[in-house]
């Protein structure tokens, strides 16, 4: 889901993910071409408009919310 505090690549949020679990990204493609199956879509935002509309509000930021999941996901491993 959107949050306009927490605008990020999906690199970003790779790399963000990877410091948290102690890991590094791995860079697969330097230049993606259509063959390869990349989407060349740039500065693609989520909106959430429509949630926020209804009443929705992020509870938990980017950093926080990352930080849980890995959390989550060592304990159950």
């Amino acid at each position: 889901i959107a949050d306009s505090r927490s605008t990020l690549t999906l690199m970003e949020l790779a790399e963000k993910a990877a410091h948290l679990g102690n890991s590094r990204v791995i860079h697969a493609a330097e230049s993606p071409t259509e063959d390869a199956g990349f989407s060349h879509l740039e500065n693609g935002v989520m909106d959430a408009g429509k949630l926020q509309a209804l009443g929705w509000r992020a509870a938990t930021g980017i950093d926080d919310g990352l930080s849980r999941t890995v959390r989550i996901l060592r304990e159950e491993n």
